[in-house]
């Protein structure tokens, strides 16, 4: 037994002591994140949150789409191109599941989850649409998994970007950034 593992072993027993404890082993799900571990990997995926989402909405008829969001929509001020959209609170709703997705294990749909909660306040029937769009991406992309890694022998590379008053509307900008791990291979 390592130290590692014999602390966690002691602090258990010392637990259990007081409390009505039970160890269910290796967490496999939390929260709706299906968690796995191979190899000193661990992935985090939300395939089956997707797929409620996709059912709620009443979705799981629609075509998956390739991008999560026209890129058209960004540079345009639909305020005045179309009409408000009449369930703000079903609007809010989506968003705020499409939200939970970004942050916990779907960084590729954060910038379009982003944009649509800048309209949480007044949404239009595009920006229903817009928000549709992601959760069709979701359904076509709902194996993807967010991946860590060990660190010895690999390598974190980090990039980050900005716009200038990208926001047509607002003139507000957007940041952003990405890091990439990869194994070091040796040169010879």
């Amino acid at each position: 037994m390592n130290r590692t593992t014999g602390t966690k072993h002691a602090v258990f027993q010392a637990l259990q002591k007081d409390f009505d404890i039970t160890n269910l082993g290796r967490v496999k799900q939390f929260l709706g994140q299906e968690v796995r571990c191979n190899g000193g990997f661990y992935s985090l995926r939300l395939a089956s949150y997707i797929d409620g989402l996709i059912e709620k909405f009443g979705m799981k008829d629609c075509n998956p789409a390739k991008t999560p969001m026209d890129p058209s929509y960004m540079k345009l001020d639909n305020s005045s191109n179309s009409k408000p959209f009449a369930d703000i609170t079903r609007y809010r709703s989506l968003v705020g599941a499409l939200l939970y997705v970004a942050v916990n294990a779907r960084p590729d749909v954060a910038v379009s989850v982003s944009s649509l909660g800048r309209k949480v306040s007044s949404p239009t029937e595009m920006d229903w649409t817009a928000a549709k769009r992601v959760v069709r991406y979701l359904k076509g992309t709902r194996g993807y998994k967010l991946q860590f890694g060990p660190g010895k022998g690999w390598s974190l590379e980090g990039y980050s970007d900005a716009d200038w008053a990208g926001d047509q509307a607002s003139r507000k900008s957007t940041s952003g950034y990405t890091f990439f791990s990869e194994k070091v291979r040796s040169r010879g």
